[in-house]
């Protein structure tokens, strides 16, 4: 799951030489993961810079919330155009919901294994959730992930409100894509 922010750079024929935006190659690049050799791109006809401003694993109820609110209903691994506004509002509702999940105490203990510390970590589980009072609902589905309200599920809102808070009020456009 990501959401790219697409910037309109222009064209050579619209902008001063001084002004151009020079693109570097790597000479030894790893052929499995950059392919592109000197000739494959003519620097004077890029016209976008992509970026990835987020990028989600298993965050069913995210993608759920882009299917609802972007997507239309259509669960089509497509790209949709998401205004900042649309960011804004996915940012202040998952605020809501870390301040909601926040109020309530652990109820269980889960265990995900730390490859940073090459050991099981423990994390608080939420109980007596309310599903009414939050925007972003877990949904089951083929490789979903968890559906648990738990400590790392709100990490991951908090990481997604980080990372898109600076995107609100932006002028560029942003895309969100899926691939199941």
């Amino acid at each position: 799951m990501h959401l790219y922010k697409r910037v309109y750079i222009g064209n050579q024929h619209t902008k001063n030489k001084n002004e151009q935006l020079a693109i570097s190659l790597p000479k030894n690049q790893d052929k499995r993961f950059f392919k592109i050799k000197e000739g494959d791109i003519n620097q004077d006809k890029i016209s976008y810079i992509i970026e990835e401003i987020m990028y989600w694993r298993k965050a069913n109820s995210i993608h759920n919330w882009f299917v609802d609110n972007v997507q239309g209903g259509n669960d089509d691994c497509g790209e949709y155009y998401v205004s900042s506004e649309i960011i804004e509002r996915l940012v202040k509702e998952c605020k809501e919901d870390v301040e909601y999940l926040k109020s309530l105490e652990y109820t269980g203990v889960g265990y995900i294994y730390s490859f940073d510390k090459e050991e099981e970590v423990e994390y608080g589980i939420y109980g007596n959730v309310d599903e009414s009072k939050l925007n972003l609902v877990t949904t089951r589905g083929f490789f979903f992930g968890s559906t648990e309200y738990s400590e790392l599920y709100v990490r991951m809102l908090e990481d997604t409100i980080q990372k898109l808070e600076p995107a609100i009020g932006s002028e560029h456009d942003f895309y969100y894509t899926s691939s199941w």
